[in-house]
């Protein structure tokens, strides 16, 4: 451990200090000349030289330098006082002293006037009175001083190297008179030992003060220090080392010891990066992990220096460990924080693209749809182009299905939630399994009873297991195996979501909730999944397989986000596959509600051709919309945005039966107009529609009461039973195209 400097000065000066009054006490003494009593005197100082050579209290040495003075004398009176912060006189030790004295004296100010010791603190010079019966300074005291045997009193102050004044040295003689020069001298003596004592008290309680400190500062900062004997392979510690390493305090280590300690993985490494800085006599700065006695495995880093002794050998070593397995933890942390937020970015720039290119897509896919089934509509029966127009229309349709995937993956597929069971699903999908799975695979089934129900859109659901039991199949690749389908229901806690994927849990638009979840399960034998393939698993258009896979797995984490839910994969390769998507459980199912009567016929317009608003920014769409509307029997007045949608609803809001209106528009959005309108005439019947889902827009209309939702691209069934639905069509109207033919 390494010591202040200060303190080390200090410590050397104090070693010389006491070497020189033991030459000064051998040189007065001559010991071949010596009286008794004079060796007597060497003896007693040499006694106090030795207690503070073996670091003893200060009381301890200062009751020897009183001895000492008592040697002097066979009738001895003495005290030493130490001088405090407040400049007051501290007893240090007191003989043949009465009681009613040192309380005088435990306490006295350093000034004049003052007793002895008080002004000889405040002069720094030795203060001699030959009788204190009759001293003015002594008058309080003279009645009591009476009837003690003490006449004179000679206090030499007790001085640094410096010229501090650490305190007074006194003796009480029975005799009024001076001291001789011998006696002075004594005293002097005696307040060089008592200075060397104080200042070498002090020092110790810098120096143990630092210690506590350092121990301390290393304690908070969970930094040890230690050094090394390269020769005897011993090894020091500070008792932060202890704590890191988990080894007992106070008992001793080696450098085996140590070896032990260091885990199996880092050993090698260290051992050779400190042999490479010891044989090139550099520091060394290096991390590795420790196992703890207590099985426990932390993160330290070191920092040493080699050190030779006089031949140029490498002889010591000494260093410092830092506890760094927090940092680590926080570091991981931080990456991990890192790379959720470069996958929610990239999943959210990635849900942006498809979402547009879907929205763009299904506009042009309403009017693919659209004019074919008018055309097909117009076509005889009998007519060679019929036939390729309804292909046209099939494969369109199959168009609007990738749209729909797209969607999905972007979080905006079209989701309209009602309470189901999942058994039920799986029973009503199961059928369509058997042109998925080979014949040569065992397909088996587990629904647990009595699950609870869950919101779903069922179609998306069914379309989750179809994904998931093809991919299963696929991984089987044509050979013989097995794959289990299973659900059930499980409570899932914070833990539990631990190992979701970090692709799936950067996804969610929300925290996974806990609480009780319902469960599909698809586990297979098949080829399984290196780690580096459930990365990319979810990401668009991977495929381990031929080209042209599609959204399949992506579009499924789509559809799962879009239910709140999550998905845990477990894979290896060559050991099959294990998908496991849950959906979070409803507490209570909601009774249903009373149906409420079917509002009256709105009449706008001629009864037979219902009038209805047209919105819509897109010219080919507004164009097939408008004649879907007419083959329908409806009269359209037509608006290319929301502006101009307002100002024509201003002029004739009494003649519409009601607005077909486009979601998404520039200048004014349809939610914008949608509240104009209402404005207007709170009656208005108003059918949205867009080439996003239709759960957006029952969020964004909740409560105010819109007549129908029309997801782009539509069939002229679905509008005309949307119209229907809100009574802007009379159920049994037929088409003029229809009537026509």
């Amino acid at each position: 451990m390494k010591i202040d400097p200060t303190l080390l000065v200090a410590t050397t000066a104090n070693a010389i200090l006491l070497l020189a009054l033991a030459a000064r006490s051998f040189f007065l003494v001559r010991r071949d000349r010596a009286s008794q009593r004079e060796r007597l005197l060497w003896y007693g100082r040499s006694q106090v030289l030795e207690a503070l050579a073996r670091y003893k209290e200060l009381p301890e040495v200062l009751q020897g330098i009183v001895r000492y003075l008592e040697m002097a004398s066979p009738r001895f009176a003495g005290s030493i006082l130490l001088l405090d912060a407040n400049k007051r006189l501290r007893l240090g030790i007191a003989t043949g002293l009465p009681d009613f004295l040192k309380e005088a004296l435990d306490g006295l100010e350093a000034k004049a006037p003052s007793l002895n010791c008080g002004r000889a603190a405040h002069s720094g010079n030795p203060v001699l009175v030959a009788d204190i019966q009759n001293h003015p300074d002594w008058l309080a005291l003279r009645p009591r001083l009476a009837a003690t045997p003490w006449r004179a009193c000679w206090s030499v102050p007790i001085l640094a190297r410096g010229g501090e004044v650490l305190g007074t040295v006194a003796r009480y003689v029975c005799q009024a008179r001076e001291p001789t020069a011998e006696e002075l001298e004594l005293l002097r003596s005696a307040a060089d030992l008592a200075s060397l004592a104080i200042e070498h008290a002090r020092s110790e309680e810098r120096l143990r003060d630092s210690e506590a400190h350092l121990a301390e500062a290393q304690r908070i900062a969970h930094l040890g220090s230690w050094r090394g004997d390269l020769q005897s392979g011993g090894v020091a510690w500070s008792d932060e080392m202890h704590r890191i390493f988990g080894w007992p305090a106070g008992r001793p280590i080696t450098h085996e010891d140590f070896k032990r300690l260091i885990h199996p993985d880092d050993l090698a490494r260290l051992l050779e990066e400190q042999n490479s800085a010891k044989e090139d006599r550099a520091s060394l700065d290096t991390e590795y992990r420790i196992v703890r006695p207590d099985g426990e495995i932390r993160h330290v880093r070191e920092r040493c220096t080699f050190g030779n002794d006089g031949k140029g050998h490498p002889s010591w070593v000494e260093g410092v460990v830092l506890d760094i397995t927090d940092q680590k933890r926080m570091e991981s942390e931080r990456l991990k924080l890192e790379r959720h937020l470069q996958q929610t970015q990239r999943l959210e720039s990635l849900g942006i693209l498809a979402g547009g290119i879907a929205h763009d897509f299904n506009n042009l896919l309403m009017a693919i749809i659209g004019n074919a089934e008018l055309a097909r509509h117009e076509l005889p029966m009998n007519s060679p182009t019929r036939g390729c127009v309804e292909k046209i229309e099939k494969t369109a349709w199959r168009a609007a299905d990738l749209s729909q995937q797209m969607l999905a993956y972007s979080g905006r597929g079209r989701f309209m939630g009602t309470l189901t069971d999942l058994n039920t699903i799986v029973g009503e999908v199961r059928p369509l399994l058997k042109g998925v799975v080979a014949e040569s695979v065992e397909f088996q089934f587990n629904g647990a009873e009595g699950l609870p129900h869950f919101t779903a859109d069922a179609a998306q659901v069914r379309q989750i297991i179809i994904s998931l039991v093809t991919n299963a199949a696929e991984a089987l690749s044509g050979k013989p195996g097995w794959i289990r389908l299973a659900t059930g229901v499980r409570r899932c806690d914070e833990s539990f979501w631990e190992d979701v994927p970090e692709i799936v849990r950067a996804s969610q638009d929300r925290p996974l909730t806990l609480g009780d979840y319902v469960f599909l399960e698809v586990t297979d034998n098949g080829c399984g999944m290196s780690l580096e393939t459930q990365k990319k698993m979810f990401d668009p258009f991977f495929s381990t397989k031929f080209a042209g896979r599609g959204l399949s797995l992506s579009a499924v984490l789509g559809m799962v986000r879009g239910h709140r839910g999550a998905i845990k994969v477990r894979s290896e390769p060559g050991q099959g596959t294990s998908i496991h998507v849950f959906f979070p459980v409803v507490s209570v199912v909601p009774t249903a509600a009373p149906s409420a009567p079917s509002p009256k016929l709105v009449s706008a317009g001629s009864p037979s051709r219902p009038a209805i608003l047209l919105v819509d920014d897109e010219e080919p769409v507004r164009v097939v919309c408008q004649r879907l509307l007419e083959h329908l029997g409806c009269q359209v007045a037509l608006a290319v945005d929301g502006t101009e949608a307002i100002d024509i609803f201003r002029r004739e809001a009494g003649k519409f039966a009601g607005v077909l209106l486009d979601l998404t528009m520039p200048r004014l959005t349809g939610d914008q107009v949608f509240l104009k309108l209402r404005e207007i005439n709170p009656d208005i019947k108003v059918i949205l529609y867009s080439g996003y889902n239709e759960q957006e827009a029952a969020e964004r209309f909740a409560g105010l009461g819109i007549g129908g939702f029309l997801q782009k691209p539509f069939s002229l069934t679905a509008l005309k039973e949307k119209l229907q639905s809100i009574q802007c069509l009379e159920p049994n109207a037929a088409s003029q195209l229809s009537a026509a033919r």
